[in-house]
């Protein structure tokens, strides 16, 4: 059976204190995670895209299928 997490606001998930540690723990729990609505990263939210690339290191190491929507077009 296939479980997939479905995150629609990642910048809530990516304000949160959150480490390497808690995003292995939705890799053990979940084999899919999409996540929805990802915001522009601009240099003000250093932070935040340093916790966002930790997510998806994660989630690759961890062989994690992921899908990925952003807020924003690039260019």
């Amino acid at each position: 059976m296939t479980f997939v997490l479905f995150i629609s606001r990642l910048f809530i998930l990516s304000l949160q204190p959150l480490g390497a540690a808690d995003y292995l723990a939705l890799c053990r729990n979940f084999d899919i995670i999409i996540l929805r609505n990802i915001p522009q990263m601009t240099l003000t939210k250093k932070s935040e895209a340093r916790r966002f690339m930790t997510l998806v290191d994660a989630f690759y190491d961890s062989r994690v299928g992921i899908g990925v929507f952003f807020d924003t077009m690039f260019g």
